[in-house]
């Protein structure tokens, strides 16, 4: 992509189906992700609402593990776990790669 000043969601679009056509058609699909509305944490420690991605279950020797979420924002990616129907918090850094 030739450098602007704003993008949108067209020219990430084009780019990726120009440039990586398989790899763009593997994750083009909507309807494979899961969204949902949860309350989670913020860096105050404040419930708030929230639209996350389900990225599956938090990787722990034990099976069963809290499930992990993922939420975009302007600033990064914050990844977040927790059981069903109880707030989510947020992974530390730390351990971010084991989700």
């Amino acid at each position: 992509m030739a450098p602007k000043e704003r993008y949108v969601l067209e020219d990430f679009t084009n780019f990726g189906h120009d440039n990586f056509p398989v790899e763009y058609a593997a994750v083009a699909d909507r309807n494979i992700y899961k969204f949902e509305t949860k309350t989670c944490e913020n860096d105050n420690q404040q419930p708030r609402e929230a639209t996350l991605l389900f990225l599956g279950r938090y990787h722990y020797t034990k099976s069963g593990g809290p499930l992990a979420w993922a939420h975009a924002t302007a600033s990064g990616i914050g990844y977040y776990s927790g059981k069903p129907f109880r707030v989510c918090k947020p992974v530390p850094v730390l351990v971010q790669g084991r989700i």
